[in-house]
């Protein structure tokens, strides 16, 4: 099990909740290897996770993981609007010796800007009932951009609520739900979604989904979404290659097939 990670300059503990002073961040390297999990690792404000790029760690939930997340981002000293400095990345993230009916989630990614998640692999049971990749569920959060992610199996790959998303080489396979998403604005671009029920459910997005370069194979649906009037839930498609129920809204197909130039759905 790894401790907290988190700088310290001789003040109080990080983890204390007394705060104290930080004289510089904290780069945390893992070399390559697979680590069997006992427990969670929890960042604090300051701390980057950071492994070999060509050969990456892999983080292994033992199959007795007693907590529901792996890693738990969110510094708990503060507000997830002010969790900033945190970055993830060149890592490999298993939950697959975990029953796929436990409630588990590999990351909670509840913080905001100049942060850093990219080039990580999300490992869980295919099409397991209780695995999540990221969440952002528990505070306010404002994100910027989640990129080069790869999720396969799970409930959900994103599971994500908060202000703007900009998701950009999100591949998904064997995933339930690809990417269920909240938020005023979200934007996939370059993403990719197989052999799963939905690819990005839009639901609690307030504004509008964008979806640019991305494409889809053995889906019950690619995107699905709400009519609720107005500019809300609004959908814009360009460059999309799907051969099935390509959009969705309350139930009914508004959509087939790919789209090669732009399609808009809603008020502008």
């Amino acid at each position: 099990m790894f401790p907290p990670a988190g700088p310290s300059n001789g003040g109080p503990a990080r983890g204390s909740g007394s705060y104290g002073t930080t004289g510089q961040p904290a780069v945390v390297y893992l070399p390559a290897g697979t680590y069997l999990m006992s427990g969670s690792i929890q960042l604090l404000v300051g701390t980057v996770l950071v492994g070999d790029p060509i050969n990456p760690p892999t983080l292994k939930a033992a199959s007795s993981f007693p907590n529901d997340h792996i890693i738990y981002a969110k510094d708990p000293n503060y507000g997830g609007t002010i969790n900033f400095y945190i970055g993830i990345k060149n890592i490999i993230i298993d939950s697959t010796a975990v029953d796929g009916a436990t409630s588990i989630a590999l990351l909670d990614w509840t913080v905001s800007q100049a942060t850093q998640l990219a080039n990580v692999v999300f490992n869980m049971p295919d099409y397991s009932t209780g695995h999540v990749g990221v969440t952002s569920q528990y505070d306010s959060n404002s994100n910027i951009i989640l990129n080069d992610l790869t999720f396969n199996g799970g409930a959900y790959g994103l599971k994500l609520s908060g202000q703007q998303w900009i998701l950009k080489n999100i591949k998904t396979s064997g995933t339930t739900t690809g990417i269920s998403a909240g938020g005023f604005s979200v934007v996939c671009q370059a993403c990719s979604f197989e052999y799963a029920a939905t690819g990005i459910a839009a639901t609690g997005v307030s504004g509008t989904v964008t979806v640019v370069d991305s494409s889809g194979l053995d889906l019950g649906v690619f995107l699905s979404g709400t009519n609720s009037g107005g500019a809300g839930n609004s959908v814009v498609l360009e460059n999309v290659s799907y051969s099935g129920t390509t959009v969705q809204m309350s139930g009914s197909t508004v959509l087939s097939g790919s789209v090669t130039d732009t399609w808009v759905y809603g008020d502008l």
